[in-house]
């Protein structure tokens, strides 16, 4: 009884409270139509008994439901329901129904014949029964239900009906039964609104967060400018743009010179309101939607001026004109905080060919050109041209060295720890590429992985190092070593999406005997989304032979709720840019907070990148402890010997 109390009085909120009434007033009309045949069956049944009592019975519940009816109707073509008042109108209007009901028992059934009360009380009961059925709202059955039965079952008890006790015993049990169920039902129904609420408002906060996320990744937090991501992603729409396959465009690399000094001289606050200054002077230049300025870094800012005309001289002679305006902003001295500043730029200046498909390509032009720029002399201008591209005779060479060194075997793969943010536990572990040239020496990956990218290289490489990959996690098997879940391995787009890259994989596995799982493959988010359909089917089949895929660098493209819910990856891994500056920046640390409860909500194991200092951990410790990390202060990447060493063999 208590709990029927509680739930007569049970307050829900306001958006479950209107879903439920809607619902209930869509079950009224239905229940008042079938109401009517019901009271049309009375009559029709007991037509000769008392037809003249049974016919003002009738009319008085034909008016009553009818008047219910344009009442409701009449009610919702308000613009702003009153839900509230709306069921209480629905209550009030179920007391008068009920006291209709309750005349049926006790003026017909004294007065009738023995056949058309069993008929009647038969009646009654289905009509119970019925509305347990399909009115969902306690509050409201309750009475329906009361106020049919309880008559019944009074007037029955002290009726002359043959076994009148046992049989009001019965119709008082069945009349429990109902209330029960009904309550149940009741129960059931105001639970999935809940949960449907609950599921609606999580939903919501998941699309907010993520379009904070998307915010901050894509504008620069300092100057709320486009940055770097926004920057690519205005090229890529740029050259698919119809006008761009007969129009040049013109792209200015600015550098600000001597920024460190300043920065140096009066701090980082100072030179912060110089870039936000730069920022808004840059900005009065752009004169119509189609003019994009990005800041790529500290002191660095691209001017893209897109569709300038479809003749290369026009072209040279306005980006000329556009590169004396940006020089002309400079002229003016900045006045930061009572400091008077001559700042100076450095300009490089593009000029995209139409039909040009490469955004890198583009920007290694640009490069050139500054990097010429400032050979010259800071302060200039200059103009990107095919005398520079003596670069790209070095970058051949590279290139042809490299392809030998992957054939001779004078690559290495190092091995950097992925452990436990609390306790330092090796958890996993990524394959990273080494190359010790013979006559260059070391040679940093980002000198060599952009090339053999362009080149098509990339997927030859990414085979030697899965093979190698596999062939280590062999020997540490043999040696009985594997104290971790997981090596992981850089994958390419060119190389994922080869025909053959399922059957090559698992060649690859079959050749060395080692377990699948052990072998996690890394996908770019920006692999993802750019191929995503061929992307997801392939993630699906590497499943189906054990291989299970994370997604890395998270952040740096412009994924989606749909994508992560779309394909179920194991780990997200957080990219460095995240954690670089979360210390000194609240907002890094509000954006690595919001990556990680969206990827909780996935159920994704975490992988923080580049985690350096102490400070950085403890600070995403402070965020979440069930993590995992990866950085130099953990292990810088090791040789397979001195990993074996510090992280696989037993400590003395």
């Amino acid at each position: 009884m208590n709990k029927i109390l509680q739930l007569l009085t049970k307050k829900h909120s306001s958006k479950v409270e209107e879903k439920a009434i809607i619902v209930l007033f869509s079950f009224i009309q239905n229940i008042l139509i079938i109401l009517h045949l019901v009271s049309i069956v009375v009559l029709i049944l007991f037509f000769n008994d008392i037809f003249y009592i049974a016919l003002g019975w009738y009319i008085a519940s034909f008016i009553l439901y009818s008047t219910y009816l344009l009442d409701y109707r009449k009610f919702l073509k308000h613009k702003n329901v009153n839900y509230e008042h709306l069921f209480k109108r629905f209550r009030n209007d179920s007391y008068l129904t009920g006291i209709v009901w309750a005349m049926l028992p006790i003026i017909f059934l004294p007065i009738l014949p023995q056949d058309s009360q069993y008929m009647l009380i038969m009646l009654l009961i289905c009509l119970a029964g019925g509305v347990s059925g399909f009115v969902f709202d306690f509050r409201i059955s309750w009475i329906l239900i009361s106020s049919i039965m309880v008559p019944l079952i009074l007037v029955i008890l002290f009726s002359s009906i043959p076994n009148h006790i046992i049989m009001a015993l019965i119709i008082f049990l069945f009349y429990m039964i109902i209330i029960l169920s009904s309550f149940n039902t009741n129960k059931i129904f105001f639970d999935s609104l809940t949960n449907e609420e609950l599921y609606r408002n999580s939903y919501k906060r998941l699309k907010m967060q993520t379009k904070k996320i998307r915010n901050l990744y894509i504008y620069d937090e300092l100057t709320s400018l486009p940055n770097r991501r926004n920057y690519r992603h205005y090229m890529k729409k740029m050259i698919k743009n119809d006008k761009h396959q007969e129009c040049f465009s013109l792209l200015f690399y600015i550098d600000l010179n001597h920024f460190k000094q300043i920065n140096d001289t009066f701090g980082h606050i100072v030179g912060d309101k110089l870039l936000c200054e730069v920022a808004s002077r840059l900005n009065s230049l752009i004169d119509n939607e189609q003019i994009h300025l990005s800041h790529l870094s500290g002191d660095e800012f691209i001017f893209i001026f897109p569709f300038v005309s479809n003749d290369r001289l026009k072209s040279n002679q306005e980006a000329l004109k556009i590169a004396y305006s940006i020089k002309n902003i400079f002229a003016k001295v900045f006045s930061i905080d009572d400091i008077n500043i001559h700042m100076r730029s450095s300009i490089s200046i593009v000029l995209i060919e139409p039909r040009t498909e490469t955004i890198e390509n583009i920007m290694r032009q640009a490069d050139m050109a500054m990097y010429q720029t400032k050979r010259a002399g800071q302060d200039n201008i200059y103009f990107y041209n095919q005398s520079l591209d003596f670069i790209r005779v070095e970058m051949v060479t590279l290139q042809n060295d490299l392809n030998d060194a992957i054939d001779n075997n004078q690559l290495k793969l190092f091995y950097q720890p992925i452990v436990n943010i609390v306790n330092d536990k090796l958890v996993a572990m990524e394959a990273l590429l080494r190359w010790e040239h013979p006559q260059k020496g070391f040679v940093s990956p980002e000198s060599f992985i952009p090339m053999a990218t362009e080149s098509g290289l990339i997927v030859k490489l990414s085979w030697w190092i899965i093979d190698n990959a596999c062939q280590q996690l062999a020997l540490w098997r043999d040696m009985d070593l594997i104290n971790f879940k997981y090596i992981a391995v850089n994958v390419n787009q060119k190389q994922l999406h080869e025909l053959n890259f399922i059957d090559k994989l698992e060649f690859s596995i079959k050749k060395y005997n080692i377990n699948p799982s052990l072998l996690k493959l890394e996908i770019t988010e920006t692999t993802l989304i750019e191929n995503f359909i061929k992307t997801q089917k392939i993630i699906q089949d590497l499943k189906l032979i054990g291989i299970e895929c994370n997604i890395d660098d998270f952040g740096t493209g412009y994924s989606s709720l749909s994508y992560l819910k779309q394909i179920s990856f194991k780990t997200l891994k957080i990219d460095r840019i995240f954690i670089a500056d979360m210390i000194e920046n609240v907002e890094d640390e509000k954006l690595v907070k919001s990556i990680i409860e969206i990827a909780k909500q996935f159920n994704y194991d975490i992988v923080v990148e580049g985690v350096e200092t102490l400070e950085q951990r403890n600070r995403l410790m402070n965020i979440d402890r069930d993590i995992s990390y990866q950085g130099w202060l953990c292990s810088k990447a090791l040789s397979a010997c001195e990993f074996e060493d510090k992280f696989l063999l037993p400590q003395a």
